[in-house]
C-alpha cells in the first residue's frame, strides 16, 4: 500500500496539466513550455510540495523529457539535495507514461527542478 501511495502522489506531477493542454510532440525536437502552472515535486527534506512554476516538454529521439521548475520549496539541509528512483523507489507519472528515469534537484535556496524522461 505504501508504494501505491507513492505512485499516486507523484502522479499529480503532470497528469492533468498535459491532458488539458492538448500536448502533442513530434520527432523534430520541438518544445512545449507551459508557464504559470503547478506541479508536485519533492522538497529538500523529502516531502511533497505543490509548486507554481514552469513545465517544459521536449521530444528528442524518441525520449520525451518533462521538466518542471519551481521556487521557494523548503530545504533545511543547507545544501543541494538530489532525489531519484534509486534513492526513493518512487515512479514519475507523466502524460507520456510512467518512468523510473527521473531526478528531482533542490538547491540550498529552495529552487527545484524535476526532470522525468519517458522512453
Amino acid at each position: 500500500m505504501k508504494n501505491v501511495f507513492r505512485v499516486l502522489a507523484i502522479c499529480l506531477v503532470f497528469g492533468g496539466v498535459f491532458a488539458l493542454s492538448g500536448f502533442t510532440a513530434d520527432d523534430n525536437n520541438a518544445a512545449v513550455v507551459i508557464k504559470d502552472t503547478a506541479c508536485n515535486v519533492l522538497n529538500g527534506d523529502g516531502g511533497f510540495e505543490f509548486v507554481e512554476g514552469r513545465i517544459t516538454v521536449m521530444n528528442n529521439g524518441g525520449v520525451t523529457n518533462f521538466i518542471c521548475k519551481g521556487k521557494g520549496v523548503p530545504n533545511s539541509t543547507g545544501q543541494a539535495v538530489k532525489f531519484n528512483f534509486e534513492n526513493t523507489g518512487i515512479l514519475c507519472n507523466t502524460a507520456g507514461g510512467v518512468t523510473d528515469d527521473w531526478q528531482n534537484v533542490v538547491s540550498a535556496s529552495g529552487n527545484v527542478t524535476l526532470h522525468c524522461k519517458v522512453h
